[in-house]
């Protein structure tokens, strides 16, 4: 008799051999292939909003349904070392609060109000799907833990840090709203204040 071994039977069996296939994804920080059951994060920009009295999040898209910054993955390492130096940054930085936030980001600690992107970070691992649509193996992201919240200031320190771009366009921190970096870490759009030189010139 054969003795069929399910995917994550598989999975445990490759990892033991040293075997593990690649997942088809790369870490966004140092640029290595992920393999299959690898720890990793998974990063989304993400826009929050309370749903019926419940924390809902919603991916930012334009108006095609497409992602505007493509959700990225992280090995363990790259990102604890990441969330490391980006707390070195805020350490002296007081919290920014305001009484419209629904969340803290787990960086900072600064408030984040509905609406306003932010960065929903996922611990967890690339496996192969269940399914296989049209005979082809797919992957999935399961998670293994609850998401931390990152602020869009912390976002901004997170990509400054990088030689090569995380997301190919500036995140905006509201929809259609472009702010310089001091109005970004002021969150000037809250109170329909921005002194930003910039702007006020250009208006």
């Amino acid at each position: 008799m054969v003795e069929t071994l399910d995917e994550d039977e598989t999975d445990e069996e490759e990892e033991d051999e040293g075997l593990l296939p690649p997942s088809g994804s790369v870490c966004a920080i140092c640029q290595d292939e992920i393999k299959l059951t690898e720890e990793v994060f998974l990063m989304r920009v993400v826009h929050p909003f309370i749903v019926d009295g419940q924390l809902s999040y919603f991916d930012a898209v334009d108006e095609n349904d497409n992602y505007m910054y493509q959700p990225v993955f992280f090995e363990f390492e790259c990102w604890e070392r990441e969330e490391e130096d980006v707390q070195q940054i805020q350490q002296d930085v007081p919290p920014v609060p305001s009484d419209a936030g629904i969340i803290l980001c787990d960086i900072c600690e600064s408030d984040i109000c509905p609406g306003e992107a932010m960065g929903l970070i996922q611990f967890g691992e690339i496996r192969r799907s269940k399914r296989m649509p049209n005979n082809q193996q797919s992957v999935s992201f399961e998670g293994m833990a609850d998401p931390q919240h990152v602020c869009i200031a912390c976002l901004s320190h997170l990509e400054d840090n990088q030689e090569k771009r995380i997301w190919e366009n500036e995140i905006e921190p509201v929809p259609g709203l472009e702010v310089c970096v001091e109005g970004l870490h002021e969150r000037c759009w809250r109170g329909n204040e921005c002194h930003c030189p910039k702007r006020i010139t250009a208006s």
